[in-house]
C-alpha cells in the first residue's frame, strides 16, 4: 500500500475522473453551453449577460480541455474557475419542477433550493480534494 509520503509518484493517482473530465465533461459541457445559447430569447439586458456569461464558460470549457490534455499548469488553476462555477451553473439553469400546489409552492422551493445549495456543496468538496492531490501532474 502507497504512503501519503509517497505521493511525488504519480501513479499511486487516479486518473480516471481527470480523464472523464478532459475528454467528455468538459467538452460536452462546452457544447450544451454554446447550444443552450441558440435556444435564448433576447428581451433585455439580463438576457444579454446570461447568454454571454454561458456563452464565456462554454470557451473556458474548450481551453481548459485542451490545456488538461497536455497537462498544463495554466490549465490546471483555470480549471478552479469551472470547480467553482459547474455547482452554481446547476443551480440557476436547472428548470424548477412543476408546483404540486399552489398552496406548498414556498415550502417547495425552499425545499428544492437547500437540496440543490447542499449538492453544490458536497459537488464542490469532492472536486476541491480531487483537484488538490493532482496539482502534482500539470507542469
Amino acid at each position: 500500500m502507497a504512503s501519503m509520503q509517497n505521493i511525488g509518484n504519480t501513479e499511486i493517482l487516479g486518473t480516471k475522473y481527470l480523464k472523464f473530465w478532459t475528454y467528455f465533461s468538459l467538452p460536452v459541457g462546452g457544447i450544451m453551453g454554446l447550444l443552450a445559447g441558440f435556444g435564448m430569447e433576447i428581451q433585455d439586458m439580463f438576457s444579454v449577460l446570461i447568454l454571454l456569461y454561458q456563452d464565456t464558460c462554454s470557451i473556458i470549457n474548450f481551453f481548459v480541455a485542451y490545456g488538461l490534455h497536455y497537462r498544463k499548469l495554466w490549465a490546471w488553476k483555470w480549471n478552479w474557475i469551472i470547480v467553482v462555477m459547474t455547482p452554481i451553473n446547476i443551480a440557476m439553469f436547472t428548470p424548477l419542477p412543476l408546483f404540486p400546489s399552489k398552496n406548498d409552492s414556498e415550502a417547495y422551493l425552499i425545499a428544492i433550493f437547500l437540496g440543490r445549495a447542499a449538492s453544490a456543496i458536497i459537488l464542490f468538496w469532492l472536486e476541491y480534494v480531487y483537484w488538490k492531490k493532482r496539482r502534482i501532474l500539470f507542469a
